[in-house]
């Protein structure tokens, strides 16, 4: 079985329990990244819901470099037996930039 990762963290909906992670961050080159992480669950013990992003543009000295990067995941998990689990997972990821000429 192989499970997803957004930033090398394993991302799974949670059946039991609702959890919500929000994070921010700004650095002295104009960078910034802002993530996002919301678990649900819909019937509990039973069928759940989670989705992740993360928005992260890097700043560099030498203009006009950037990077931006934007990450998305969605997973959903069911148990509809008590031995039976199911799981599904969906991830995106776009990059785009312009490196620094040193």
């Amino acid at each position: 079985m192989q499970d997803c990762t957004v930033n090398l963290v394993q991302s799974k909906a949670n059946l039991t329990r609702s959890t919500t992670t929000v994070t921010g961050r700004v650095d002295s080159e104009g960078g910034h990244r802002v993530s996002l992480d919301l678990s649900r669950p819909v019937i509990k013990d039973k069928l759940a819901f989670r989705f992740s992003t993360v928005e992260e543009e890097k700043g560099f000295t030498r203009k006009p470099a950037e990077e931006k990067i934007k990450r998305f995941f969605f997973a959903a998990q069911a148990r509809p037996f008590k031995n039976t689990t199911v799981s599904l997972s969906w991830y995106n990821y776009k990059n785009a930039s312009v490196r620094p000429n040193y």
